[in-house]
């Protein structure tokens, strides 16, 4: 499937302060339809920048006409990025429920986890490996539940509702939301993420990653994923899928970017020939430490 990332930002760009084309706004209760609630025909609903989201009428040569409805009312942040995911030609369950949507976008055959409900030290490393691109999407764990979901956009933004975001309007904020002291977690489309070079199918296999605490053991697959375990391999076959020890692999200009899924944990190795041996660096947070990798079999 062909992931169109720009019409799912020209989309955002379009409503990010109005409601959807659906004409619905999802509420904690019954669901809000525009047309029932308008003053009359040619009023245009928008959501005012008042730190309320107020639901405002707007026409032509009159004043605008206030609502009752506001930031108190709505729950349109899963329903806005089901709007915005249809424009790329994704197609995804009809729920205003963050969890549901969650679920079903990391299940998804076409999407990577880059970092699960990881904080926000590992989530800063992961957004500057680039891999989070614009139409990708950043949902926010907090209280033991997904809370909050919003696309990628350009910059640092992010586009949502309630509160209506897109790119740092009108509240400056950025994709980490950092207010609010959440957990993240990115969805990545990864149709479109570039092939592999000759250099890099060639590193599919295992490999003994040596760091300051010891040997690990990649098994690098042909389709982007990387498996590790603790225990040297005895066969050529890759170890078992375990998702608390499996990743992705990026070929990106001659360097390999690695990326962790239950942990955020990025690792960088300059990879610009084939050899069996190569250095890099960990990313933990906050903390960067030396690793290599070097050829098994």
């Amino acid at each position: 499937m062909t992931y169109n990332r720009s019409a799912v930002v020209d989309y955002a760009k379009r409503h990010w302060n109005r409601p959807c084309d659906d004409g619905k706004i999802e509420t904690r209760g019954a669901p809000l339809i525009v047309s029932e609630i308008s003053p009359g025909p040619d009023w245009e609903a928008w959501f005012a920048e008042d730190g309320h989201d107020t639901l405002v009428f707007r026409k032509a040569g009159e004043s605008d006409q206030p609502t009752g409805f506001n930031i108190d009312h709505f729950e349109d942040c899963t329903h806005y990025l089901n709007r915005c995911l249809i424009q790329g030609g994704v197609g995804v369950p009809v729920t205003a429920w963050a969890p549901t949507m969650a679920g079903h976008l990391i299940s998804r055959s076409d999407t990577k986890v880059l970092g699960l409900n990881i904080p926000v030290d590992r989530a800063r490393r992961v957004m500057d490996t680039g891999m989070v691109k614009e139409g990708d999407v950043i949902v926010y764990w907090k209280g033991g539940m997904y809370q909050h979901m919003a696309v990628r956009v350009e910059a640092d933004g992010i586009s949502c509702h309630t509160f209506s975001r897109y790119n740092g309007a009108p509240f400056r904020d950025t994709w980490e939301l950092a207010h609010e002291h959440y957990l993240y977690t990115f969805i990545h489309f990864a149709a479109d993420d570039s092939a592999p070079s000759g250099n890099m199918i060639v590193a599919n296999g295992w490999w003994v990653a040596s760091a300051y605490d010891g040997d690990y053991f990649y098994y690098l697959l042909a389709d982007g994923h990387i498996r590790w375990t603790d225990n040297k391999p005895v066969t050529l076959n890759p170890p078992p899928l375990d998702l608390n020890r499996a990743g992705y692999w990026f070929d990106i200009g001659g360097k390999l970017l690695i990326i962790w899924r239950a942990t955020g944990s990025v690792e960088k190795y300059d990879f610009p020939f084939v050899a069996s041996s190569y250095s890099g660096v960990w990313y933990y947070g906050a903390t960067e430490t030396p690793i290599s990798i070097d050829r098994l079999v």
